[in-house]
């Protein structure tokens, strides 16, 4: 499934078709599948010391966003 059918929340067909000689006209089925669109963003932060014993001691922070979620997530700020 490409991304972009999943960004769209459009509903997936797949139809497969056959025919025999033993059979009329050819045959055939189509299933639909409902494409479900689950945002989500999950974010976590640490710092590189536990404490600080004084007012000019530095804190280095790390922040990591992830996509977690199955769309293409945009306009992040």
């Amino acid at each position: 499934m490409p991304q972009a059918d999943i960004d769209d929340g459009t509903t997936f067909s797949n139809t497969a078709t056959f025919d025999t000689a033993e059979t009329a006209a050819l045959n055939s089925n189509a299933a639909v599948t409902t494409i479900t669109q689950t945002p989500a963003i999950t974010i976590a932060k640490s710092a590189d010391v536990a404490s600080v014993n004084f007012p000019a001691d530095l804190i280095v922070y790390s922040v990591l966003v992830t996509n977690s979620g199955n769309v293409t997530a945009t306009a992040i700020t």
